[in-house]
């Protein structure tokens, strides 16, 4: 075995006596290939403690991510974070177009060892703790939790503007005003992102086309309890947005779970989608606004939401959605679909036909659909 070599940390110190064999030392190259030195294949990613960040979760660790962030020229490289929890402060980590993030795992800490980014310290509400720049394109993070204080004040939790080809994978995200706020987002996909505590909002898409959330967990949005547009996941002057989500609770009182709003062609797909939170009141499990079109919701079982004083399981308005294969179970009342501004299809026998119901109420016993026209023609089921 030879002796004598003394490994650091950063590439270029691999040193027999001192000496830099950075530019020497190679991997042997397959058949075919050109042969690179170790320094290069080193070079391929920065390790963050290569660039004194120290994974113990007291220690301000910003400044060494963003140094290792920014060791790479435009349009920036791979960016590794070993198990540990790194701690940022300031206006948090800002990456370069096409920067990828990539921690060791997103999990439970009594049950592996994770890569966790701690943003609890981030107190201004205008500030995010990871910003994917204006244009970037082909960024990926993965394999991380993210954390922040769960105040009014908390920063939000992954910023893009404009960005293309991005994928977050295996990412937890809880404690921001909102986990993630992706502004002309295209061509990204989101894939089994986990969002619980969060202020306002789980998810906010603005001007999105062409994304794909899928294998998703969102929880326990609208912290603040306030009404208005704050959702689960709220997607604003939108097309082409496929969502198939495993699972998602909504308990702020007043919140939608999933909103859209000038959306047009989206595909909303939902093993269970329930509001936990029996008793408090109001709540949408999925609320389609006027100004949307072609939104098809199926394979849902949607659970626990009030059908008063403002609540629905779904409430659609626009025109030309389709319902199918959709399963409720209502929370104190029978409103189950609140369809009065809206043409709706609903799929029968491989069939989409209008919905076309009976005013009458069918009685108790039923188990049918009717529409009541003295309540703003809401559709309702009698069990």
């Amino acid at each position: 075995m030879a002796t004598g070599y003394e490994v650091g940390r950063s590439p270029g110190n691999y040193s027999p006596a001192g000496q830099d064999l950075s530019a020497g030392l190679e991997k042997p190259a397959a058949t075919g290939s050109v042969a690179r030195t170790l320094a290069a294949h080193l070079g391929d990613a920065a390790d963050v403690m290569d660039y004194g960040a120290t994974g113990n979760g007291t220690t301000d660790d910003t400044a060494a991510i963003q140094a290792a962030i920014n060791s790479f020229a435009s349009p920036g490289g791979r960016v590794y974070f070993p198990p540990g929890t790194y701690k940022i402060t300031g206006s948090g980590l800002t990456l370069q177009l096409s920067t990828s993030l990539i921690g060791a795992g997103a999990g439970d800490t009594s049950t592996a060892t994770p890569t966790i980014i701690d943003g609890t310290g981030i107190t201004n509400g205008l500030y995010y703790a990871i910003t994917i720049p204006n244009s970037a394109r082909g960024n990926l993070l993965q394999g991380f939790s993210l954390r922040g204080a769960l105040t009014s004040t908390s920063a939000r939790g992954i910023y893009t503007q404009s960005a293309e080809y991005v994928t977050i994978r295996d990412v937890d995200i809880s404690g921001f005003y909102e986990a993630l706020n992706l502004s002309t987002l295209a061509r990204s996909l989101i894939d089994q992102v986990r969002t619980n505590l969060t202020w306002f909002s789980g998810v906010v898409l603005t001007g999105g086309s062409s994304v794909t959330i899928r294998n998703c967990y969102i929880a326990n949005a609208n912290h603040s309890g306030a009404n208005g547009s704050n959702a689960g996941i709220y997607c604003i002057n939108c097309s082409d947005i496929d969502m198939y989500l495993s699972e998602m609770d909504e308990s702020g009182a007043g919140a939608a779970t999933i909103r859209l709003a000038n959306t047009q062609r989206a595909l909303i797909e939902c093993g269970l989608l329930y509001y936990s939170t029996l008793g408090a009141g109001g709540g949408r499990g999925i609320q389609v606004d006027s100004n949307c079109s072609e939104v098809t919701i199926r394979g849902c079982h949607i659970k626990g939401f009030s059908a008063n004083p403002t609540g629905a399981t779904i409430d659609l308005a626009g025109t030309n959605h389709r319902l199918q294969n959709i399963v409720t179970e209502p929370q104190g009342g029978t409103d189950i679909i609140d369809a009065s501004t809206g043409t709706v299809w609903l799929n029968v026998n491989g069939v989409y036909k209008v919905m076309n119901l009976p005013t009458a109420d069918p009685g108790a016993g039923s188990k049918q659909l009717w529409c009541d026209t003295t309540d703003s023609n809401r559709v309702k089921f009698r069990t």
